[in-house]
């Protein structure tokens, strides 16, 4: 039914390498979260999450959600 063409990638904005960075970061550390061994790390790799999305909204310079990430 629905199907992804790949080929014709020049409509999209361009990426960043900080972006592929931080974005390969927390696809890790997300998917790491459910087999930590102690709560103690698996709290710690959240904190690194979020951390992350609010650098993810300073690199698209959005400063207001980042502000409220951060602050919370």
């Amino acid at each position: 039914m629905y199907h992804v063409v790949l080929d014709n990638l020049q409509h999209y904005a361009p990426f960043s390498f900080y972006e592929i960075v931080l974005l390969v970061t927390l696809i890790v550390a997300a998917v790491s979260i459910p087999f930590a061994k102690n709560r103690l790390s698996a709290v710690i790799m959240t904190g690194a999450v979020g951390y992350i999305v609010t650098l993810q909204f300073v690199l698209f310079w959005a400063p207001d959600p980042c502000l409220v990430l951060i602050f919370k």
